[in-house]
């Protein structure tokens, strides 16, 4: 399939629904189309190809809507180095899938300020030859905006701490402090430096708050569910929360 006959199948589906318009204001840094049943098989390889494009600032992604090959991404991506988050603005990937209204030869694209670039040359032209000759004509149609127009955030001032929903500490960035916080559900101990705050120490048994990065920016949040802690930058922002 030449690039003109891949453009004329994304047009067959259903791209210009009131979701996908929803996106426009962030996807300068350009869209990837890829056709095929598999698309948790080559989207980390693609993607990590076109890393010289410069097309995202991060390696957080989203994933849209419901669909079953939602689970097979995920796991492809988070497996190669990917975080996934649940809000587009903070994704550096939106990925989408939709149904092509006929069956097309498998193929990828990518689309950057309405021109369609050929990235089909040197290391990808291989993955680009296997995936047109050896998969079957497909009808999924898999899209990833990739984001690279966020906003700079501003620096956090203060950690606020939380337990069993009530208030219990305000500690500054600006300082650096190791504290504990105790309540009968369990324990945390909270370490602020370089103006990042972490969970060191926690009693709970998943330790998933303990193994989260540290978090500097309003609105950022890590939550320690079995002891009932939450820690959180104050201010007002959309940043995903980690659930221990």
């Amino acid at each position: 399939m030449n690039r003109r006959n891949f453009c004329q199948s994304m047009l067959l589906s259903p791209l210009l629904s009131p979701l996908f318009l929803s996106l426009k204001s962030i996807r300068k840094g350009g869209q990837l189309y890829l056709i095929t049943d598999r698309p948790y098989l080559f989207l980390p390889r693609i993607l990590h190809e076109l890393g010289k494009y410069t097309l995202s600032d991060g390696r957080s992604f989203t994933i849209l809507d419901a669909s079953p090959l939602e689970r097979e991404v995920n796991k492809a991506l988070v497996r190669n180095g990917w975080k996934r988050v649940f809000f587009p603005a903070q994704a550096s990937l939106i990925v989408s899938f939709h149904h092509l209204q006929q069956k097309s030869p498998p193929s990828f694209a990518l689309v950057k300020q309405g021109h369609v670039l050929d990235i089909r040359s040197q290391s990808l032209y291989s993955l680009w030859t296997n995936i047109n000759s050896s998969g079957p004509p497909s009808r999924v149609l898999t899209t990833i905006c990739f984001n690279n127009q966020r906003p700079p955030t501003p620096p956090g001032k203060e950690v606020l701490i939380y337990s069993g929903g009530r208030l219990v500490s305000t500690l500054s960035l600006k300082k650096n402090t190791i504290k504990a916080f105790n309540n009968p559900r369990g324990s945390i101990v909270l370490h602020v430096s370089a103006r990042k705050a972490w969970v060191s120490q926690a009693s709970c048994p998943h330790q998933v708050c303990r193994y989260t990065p540290p978090v500097s920016s309003p609105g950022e949040q890590i939550v320690c569910a079995p002891s009932h802690f939450l820690v959180e930058i104050s201010g007002l922002s959309s940043i995903d929360t980690v659930i221990g």
